[in-house]
């Protein structure tokens, strides 16, 4: 579970500077 949780976290950071509203968002909720 923690390792899921980081990496879902490095998603979250590049998907919420170039695309927040792309799919990465959706994927990390």
């Amino acid at each position: 579970m923690v390792k899921k949780k980081g990496k879902k976290k490095k998603s979250k950071k590049k998907a919420e500077a170039p695309e927040p509203s792309s799919g990465g968002d959706l994927e990390v909720e």
